[in-house]
């Protein structure tokens, strides 16, 4: 387990985009925290950097539940789950199909626990006091030792 305390916005978003290079298909990172507390921020830094396009127009899936991008390398799945309420809904997702080519990046992961995903990578993102952040990641040992 790592643990990052006092990440201001530039630091939360050079922790994400450090990631990068160990990132496969069939991964899946899992985000955790509060509302606002930066898990998209981190995710859009993620995603911009896979992509080499800074000014990637990288939009939340509140609505649509999934975002994709299969024309990087891994193809990257965001996933926001915070409006499903019923494990049987993550089936139609379709999910195990879109692990074969890609990585799944997924906020409000409660449900893909229950179902029995296991994630290579939980990050945990909590604001601090001081208005900046502390993240925990925790999982496989490649996410970890860079």
């Amino acid at each position: 387990m790592i643990i990052l305390n006092d990440l201001d916005q530039t630091a939360l978003e050079d922790c994400a985009r450090h990631l990068v290079p160990y990132l496969n298909a069939n991964d899946i990172i899992y985000f955790q925290g509060d509302l606002g507390a930066g898990k998209s921020t981190f995710i859009r830094a993620l995603i911009r950097q896979c992509a080499k396009n800074d000014d990637l127009i990288v939009p939340s899936p509140t609505f649509t539940l999934i975002q994709a991008y299969d024309d990087l390398q891994p193809a990257l799945y965001h996933l926001d789950l915070y409006r499903l309420d019923h494990v049987e809904a993550l089936y139609e997702l379709g999910l195990h199909d879109l692990l074969i080519s890609g990585a799944l990046l997924v906020e409000w992961p409660d449900l893909m626990q229950q179902a029995g995903f296991v994630a290579n990578l939980t990050i945990t993102i909590k604001e601090l006091p001081t208005n900046t952040r502390q993240i925990t990641l925790a999982g496989d040992a490649k996410f970890l030792q860079q």
